[in-house]
This record gives structure tokens, sequence and C-alpha cells, in this order.
């Protein structure tokens, strides 16, 4: 959960650029490790959302939602 925490930590101070590759980053190793609805990809999935939505990049946001079941 480091990079997604990492991001979160990011995000919440407001370098949510910094934050968006980890976010990326997080959700391929989760979903390249862990059984598709696992909750940690949920959790990344979630954050990323809102951190896209944040940015103004709603469909983006919407995408992920989909994917992932944010």
């Amino acid at each position: 959960m480091t990079l997604n925490n990492l991001g979160l930590l990011l995000a919440s101070t407001g370098r949510g650029q910094a934050a968006e590759p980890l976010y990326e980053r997080a959700l391929r190793t989760f979903t390249a490790s862990l059984e598709r609805g696992h909750p940690k990809i949920r959790a990344c999935a979630d954050n990323y959302a809102a951190l896209l939505r944040e940015q103004g990049k709603s469909a983006a946001a919407l995408a992920l939602e989909r994917k992932y079941g944010a």
C-alpha cells in the first residue's frame, strides 16, 4: 500500500500531479498480483478517481470507477 499512501499524502498537500503516476503504478502492481475486486485495488482506484475529479478529469475518473468498481 506504500505507493497508494504516498499518493494520498501528495494529493492532500496539493501535489496531485506527482500523485498521479504513483496511483497508476500502484494499480498496475495490485492488479497484476491480486485477485479482481480485492480491497486494495478498490481503495487505490477510489483515491485515484478522487484525484482525477479534483483535477477536472471527470471522464477519466468515471472510466476508473467502471473498470475497478470504485
